[in-house]
């Protein structure tokens, strides 16, 4: 019998990945991403709380992960329904037939072992299914050991958020279509893989309920003619994800966060003409004064007064601007790649039993690839790279319709399906992140997008493989479509470096009334090209800080470590009280970055009393 080497060693990196993924998961302090109030909207589905104090129970813990749950009454009101919610479902049902109800237990782990056997499983599937392609089965095996089985992944393996499940539905679906591909043709099993896929991820929250759908359009054109039948049991599975987010309620709190930081946090703070996207997006004329402002900082404001109309925006509101101000909405874009750079969160402890214990404190072997080789990219360079990625759509889509029209050997086509998928997933989590959930936890919500950019790596490497089994016209084809890729991309990162990218936070003052005789604003400020001067302003005059006056923020470089000056982000800048004689007073703060441009990224007022 014989043993194709790459098959070989493909399967060789999938069951290594399957080893850590286990080690990871059994690791002694058990390592996980700490709670945060977000997990409560899992566990109020099913009535899973930590072992704390009532009084306590729902209070968020974001210095290290907790070890011990009880079991109580489900919270319908705070509840957030979804794949998460029915995998913890089976970890309560299992504590009340065969535990006691009354008596902590190590829920988290128990879901983390669950986790890892379905991860387990799906892997050990694919290692299988892909055998007979030793190109493919290499690139699985990559992937599986270098992205699934990395601690940016397996630390969300024991919590109650959503993460796991959507980077596993993604996972499973992408290999369940490479691998029809690859055969041409999709059978039972792996349409009912696809669709579990489609389950973990697109029933997880709104953001990737529309993914699926897309990835399987690149896909379809060449199962179409002999997998119809097999192919509308996923399609069923991604429709049904449409009713189920139209349908099933959800906490009021969780859209309004999204629509103030994506619109008055996100969108009116890129704006260079602020009226125009005001009158744009419906608002009225008055929110253009809470442009910064976000849902945990705004800025002394009662929100639902001061502009509810904004907290009432559809999610396709922004759409409103893509003919008139397609500039603003690529903005944030490019404003919002840096943060995204950081898929171990940073502001989150990550061992139990320890106060903002990071991985840090641990062997080598548990330490993450990924985290430090992302933030080790200087902000501005990420935003290159994320364009080049988007561009790469470009080459991929040449080599999919060639394939596709003319007809390519071996895994040519299939190739091009999984590099346009990695590409797509990418630019769907980025604008979904930024456009759905504005400037929150950024690193979080496009996890995906990093890992989708992370496995582009070994896709690239591994496609040289393939290169004798592509007629040489196609060569051509793709080698122009790079180029020109690069040239877009290019041009696109001079752009975005020249614009007005700052990001900012005033943790104080934190109410709307001020002292009379004068007070301090405080905060902290970064940009892509580094901070030269932080300026506050009302009217014509101005007080300012220069960058070599900052303070220190290790907390902010924990979570933004890529941007310039992050370390030293801090800024005071008092307001004197000859600026406060009127009964109201209107501030912008404004950051220049090193290249001289101004970033106008709060506005607000203050009463002083």
């Amino acid at each position: 019998m014989r043993f194709p080497v790459l098959s070989l060693l493909g399967t060789l990196l999938a069951v290594l990945a399957i080893a850590r993924m286990a080690m990871l998961v059994l690791h002694e302090p058990m390592l996980a991403f700490a709670n945060q109030y977000d997990m409560l909207r899992t566990g109020a589905c099913v009535g899973l709380y930590p072992d704390l104090p009532a009084a306590k129970r729902d209070v968020p813990t974001p210095e290290a992960p907790l070890e011990l749950y009880r079991l109580g009454p489900r919270t319908p009101e705070v509840c957030y329904w979804g794949s998460e919610a029915i995998l913890a479902g089976m970890v309560v049902a299992k504590q009340r037939v065969l535990g006691q109800t009354d008596a902590p237990f190590a829920a988290l782990r128990q879901l983390g072992i669950l986790k890892l056997v379905l991860a387990a499983i799906a892997i050990a599937a694919f290692a299988i299914t892909l055998w007979r392609f030793p190109a493919a089965s290499l690139l699985h095996g990559l992937v599986a050991l270098l992205v699934l089985a990395d601690p940016v992944v397996t630390l969300w393996m024991q919590t109650l958020y959503t993460e796991y499940p959507i980077c596993l539905g993604i996972y499973i679906l992408v290999g369940s279509l490479v691998a029809a591909v690859l055969r041409e043709a999709m059978g039972w099993t792996v349409a009912i893989g696809a669709a579990i896929g489609i389950g973990l991820a697109a029933y997880a929250k709104k953001q990737f309920f529309l993914l699926p759908i897309v990835l399987m359009a690149v896909a379809a054109p060449r199962l179409w003619a002999t997998s119809r039948r097999q192919l509308a049991l996923p399609v069923i599975v991604a429709l049904g994800a449409l009713a189920w987010h139209a349908a099933v309620p959800r906490p009021p709190g969780i859209a309004q966060a999204n629509r103030v930081d994506t619109y008055l946090a996100m969108i009116l703070a890129v704006s260079d003409e602020l009226p125009r996207t005001v009158a744009a997006l419906g608002l009225p004329a008055h929110c253009a004064d809470l442009a910064g402002a976000n849902w945990y900082l705004p800025q002394g404001e009662d929100l639902n007064a001061a502009c509810p109309e904004a907290l009432a925006l559809p999610s396709t509101a922004f759409l409103r601007l893509a003919m008139s101000e397609p500039r603003t909405l690529a903005r944030a874009v490019v404003r919002t790649i840096p943060g995204t750079q950081n898929p171990l969160v940073g502001n989150w402890g990550q061992v139990a039993g320890m106060k903002w214990g990071t991985l840090a404190v641990e062997p080598l072997w548990v330490q993450s690839v990924i985290g430090p080789l992302v933030t080790s990219v200087p902000a501005r360079w990420a935003i290159a790279m994320v364009l080049v990625a988007c561009a790469l759509g470009l080459p991929a889509l040449v080599l999919w319709s060639a394939t596709f029209l003319r007809g390519g050997k071996a895994q040519a086509h299939p190739f091009a399906c999984y590099v346009a998928m990695l590409v797509l997933i990418v630019g769907y989590a980025l604008d979904t992140t930024v456009f759905g959930d504005g400037t929150a936890d950024t690193g979080r919500h496009n996890l995906v997008g990093v890992l989708a950019m992370t496995a582009l790596v070994p896709a690239v490497l591994c496609g040289l493989l393939l290169v004798k089994e592509v007629r040489s016209r196609f060569h051509v084809g793709v080698g122009v479509a790079s180029l020109v890729a690069l040239g877009i991309a290019g041009v696109l990162t001079y752009w975005a470096w020249h614009q007005p990218l700052a990001i900012d936070a005033v943790d104080q003052p934190s109410t709307l009334q001020v002292p009379r005789q004068g007070f301090v604003i405080q905060g902290w400020a970064l940009d892509p090209i580094g901070v030269k001067i932080v300026r506050v302003r009302s009217g014509d005059r101005v007080a300012e800080l220069r960058a070599d006056q900052m303070t220190t923020s290790v907390d902010v470089a924990n979570v933004y470590p890529s941007y310039p000056g992050a370390k030293s982000a801090r800024f005071a800048i008092p307001i004197p009280s000859d600026w406060l004689a009127q009964p109201e007073v209107k501030l912008s703060l404004q950051v220049e970055n090193a290249r001289g441009t101004t970033s106008e990224v709060m506005r607000r007022r203050v009463l002083p009393r």
